[in-house]
């Protein structure tokens, strides 16, 4: 994941996001989410509801260790994602 932010000039920010969820029922999912960059990290649960073509995950994310000052110790995050391919990939193990 890469970041672009504007204070008085560009600066570039490389971060990370990964998460893990469990399918409750077809439209609705459980999960737990980590993010961080040099910010600081933050980790926290995560449900969401909808399919491939259209969802949204409402989430939750508490700091770990230190946060730069500024930067929040909690954030909540809305998403709404819709698909345009159509469909998507299918991986198997």
């Amino acid at each position: 994941m890469v970041e672009f932010e504007y204070k008085e000039e560009w600066e570039f920010k490389p971060a990370y996001a990964l998460g893990i969820s469990y399918e409750m029922f077809e439209l609705l999912k459980v999960g737990v989410e980590g993010k961080g960059s040099r910010d600081g990290h933050y980790i926290g649960p995560v449900i969401s509801h909808g399919h491939e073509d259209l969802w949204v995950t409402l989430g939750s994310a508490f700091k770990v260790g230190e946060v730069k000052d500024g930067k929040p110790e909690f954030e909540i995050r809305l998403l709404m994602g819709v698909g345009l391919m159509g469909g998507h990939p299918s991986f198997e193990f």
